[in-house]
């Protein structure tokens, strides 16, 4: 990374080296804007974690990401990693629920759906029923009650829930609608059903086939390549960043190791605790707004069983734990078949698998040791993949305490109160999954959008360095 001392004044000034702020950085340095991208920890990638094991590998971060979004699909031609993909039809890769008698697989296609066991006779009549229901959404309604109400209680907490547990390691009954599901909701809004919605939207022309996809080395192959196209020159790492100050208009200042510099544009790509501790106490009512920003803590196990030692055949994506069918909840919300998702990452004779735990469900996982989260991760795996502990050997364990943004209810006015809030301070920006979407496609392209206002010529102009 930069070895040099930064200097006094840039345009811009990226605070989070994880895939928003490199993103960013690599734009800006194509578009010739002066800038600085400096990551508090030793590390780039943020949430990207590919960590090698035997001839595969395991993710501690996202696992994987779709071909359906645009602006992934052109980053990725840009930095030339299209012979670095692979994939597999989304249609094939199966995925499962963990019951307390054991997996059932989640079926992709509408026939199978209504033909499988996951839900009884009545709750699958109370789907079509949909277009019927005249009652209307609250002014702040969680995702578990807007589901019931559109869709059926059944259907919610059977389907709905241990998908949003599993995904968002996030609580259904307090995350909210208009925030999360946004698309469905507005639907209802607009059209007082979502099935009617969805007949009246416009159709979209038929697209390739849709595919999940990540690279021969993992996923920290697309942020090692964005941090090589930005160069070291333009980055530091493991720095002390404080006090970012604007007493006057491009005349702010952020504390770097030490040194005060100045700039026009500061963007904050990085967790909205972090970035409230940046503002405050200078900008104290959007420091506040950002500190009630709620994370779900998780913890990751990676571990390898034997396929001997299984009484079927785990193949496909792996299995989200039912716990909201469960009589007593497990603290583990998924488990991710890391060696059988792609054909490439086989290993011979064993499964190896990431175990996810915690959530908003648990948040007494971040109190726990080591030691502890293993225990337990092993003791819940053998339950559901039918082994003994003994048959289950530990590679590696992390716990994030403050791991996903969760969109509570209240988010969709908090959003509208900090965007209100950065009005009022030129040159302050956000870029990070707590706004507009936690995945890996929705930061992307929340990133891309400031790009734009960073490289206008008005902008692009005000540093004589």
């Amino acid at each position: 990374m930069q070895t040099k001392e930064p200097k006094n004044k840039y345009h811009t000034i990226i605070v989070g080296a994880g895939l928003a702020g490199l993103a960013l950085a690599y734009k800006l340095k194509q578009a010739g804007v002066d800038f600085l991208l400096v990551e508090n920890s030793s590390r780039l990638g943020g949430a990207f974690n590919s960590k090698p094991y035997a001839s595969s590998l395991y993710e501690f971060g996202p696992n994987t990401i779709m071909n359906n979004v645009q602006e992934m699909q052109d980053l990725i031609t840009e930095l030339d990693l299209e012979d670095q993909i692979i994939s597999t039809p989304f249609k094939d890769s199966k995925r499962y629920f963990c019951f307390e008698h054991g997996l059932v697989e989640v079926p992709v296609s509408p026939l199978k759906f209504f033909a499988s066991p996951l839900l009884s006779l009545g709750a699958k009549l109370r789907l079509f029923a949909e277009p019927f229901i005249t009652t209307k959404a609250k002014s702040n309604e969680s995702i578990f009650e807007f589901i019931s109400r559109r869709f059926g209680e059944e259907f919610a907490r059977t389907i709905v829930s241990n998908f949003f547990q599993g995904i968002w390691g996030g609580d259904v009954n307090k995350l909210e609608a208009r925030s999360t599901i946004t698309k469905l909701y507005e639907l209802d809004s607009e059209h007082g059903s979502v099935v009617k919605g969805l007949i009246k939207s416009p159709r979209k022309k038929k697209k390739q086939a849709l595919k999940i996809i990540s690279f021969k080395e993992g996923l920290s192959t697309l942020t090692n390549a964005l941090a090589e196209k930005i160069g070291s020159e333009n980055i530091l790492i493991q720095t002390e960043i404080s006090g970012a100050r604007h007493p006057e208009l491009y005349s702010s200042q952020l504390n770097i190791n030490g040194q005060e510099i100045s700039y026009d544009n500061l963007v904050l790509a990085c967790p909205a605790y972090q970035a409230a501790d940046l503002l405050a106490p200078e900008h104290e009512a959007l420091a506040l707004e950002l500190q009630g920003v709620d994370y779900a803590p998780i913890a990751l196990v990676a571990s390898s069983i034997p396929k001997a030692r299984l009484s079927f055949e785990a193949k496909g994506f792996g299995f989200l734990v039912a716990n909201a069918n469960l009589p007593k909840p497990r603290f583990s919300l998924g488990n991710i078949w890391s060696s059988e998702v792609f054909e490439e990452r086989k290993v011979d004779g064993e499964l190896l698998s990431v175990n996810i735990l915690g959530g908003a469900t648990h948040p007494e996982i971040k109190e726990m040791n080591k030691q502890k989260i293993t225990e337990l991760s092993n003791s819940e795996l053998a339950q559901a993949m039918g082994v003994e502990t003994k048959d289950i050997t530990v590679i590696d364990s992390q716990l994030i305490p403050k791991a996903i943004p969760q969109y509570n209810l209240g988010h969709d006015a908090r959003i509208k109160r900090i965007e209100s809030l950065l009005t009022e301070i030129p040159g302050l920006h956000l870029a990070s999954n707590y706004l507009h979407g936690v995945s890996v496609a929705d930061t992307l392209k929340n990133s891309l959008n400031l790009v734009e206002q960073l490289t206008s010529p008005k902008t692009k102009d005000m540093v004589k360095s």
